[in-house]
């Protein structure tokens, strides 16, 4: 009964995880950055593997500018934040480019961050994914300051008839899966 149970929280952690990318999904153009509408996830699937005391999830997303008003031409870039358990450890990240998967390098944020931006002024396919503190006010608990641990998934281009798809892979303790 308790491994049903584990899974079921399990499940619950995962299908949140999606809704919660999903919310914080953005399609902007480079040209016009401060304009940025809602993307969609066509499709999410889950890989869980136990790996020793940890388990293994990863998440492919399919996502595509269906429901913007984006025409042919338009230089896109994905935006995606979300937020994952918090002794999750991100391992890889992999970009398919037509029918070529591509494993992302790892790197410093400021490194990666510079490499990105040189990418994109060149018109071809980077992605990065870094993890940032979101901090927001709290009106609950006496107005205080709180942080959350984010997560922040960006991909160019992107095109409107075209979708992307993308898996990044994280650990977490099989034993953290009970609590969240």
């Amino acid at each position: 009964m308790k491994n049903i149970f584990t899974i079921m929280l399990f499940i619950n952690s995962i299908i949140s995880v999606a809704q919660y990318g999903n919310d914080y999904l953005l399609i902007g153009n480079v040209q016009n950055s401060w304009a940025t509408y809602p993307g969609s996830i066509d499709t999410v699937v889950f890989e869980v593997k136990p790996k020793g005391l940890f388990t293994e999830i990863g998440i492919y997303y399919d996502i595509s500018t269906r429901g913007t008003n984006f025409v042919n031409g338009d230089s896109l870039e994905i935006q995606m934040s979300f937020k994952l358990p918090e002794k999750a450890d991100v391992t890889d990240l992999w970009l398919w480019i037509e029918d070529t998967i591509i494993k992302a390098d790892i790197y410093d944020k400021w490194t990666a961050s510079q490499i990105y931006e040189n990418i994109v002024a060149r018109r071809v396919d980077p992605a990065i994914l870094y993890k940032y503190n979101y901090e927001y006010w709290d009106y609950d608990y006496y107005y205080s300051m709180d942080v959350i641990e984010m997560y922040m998934l960006r991909i160019f281009p992107l095109m409107t008839n075209l979708p992307r798809k993308v898996k990044f892979t994280y650990l977490i303790p099989t034993e953290d899966l009970n609590t969240q």
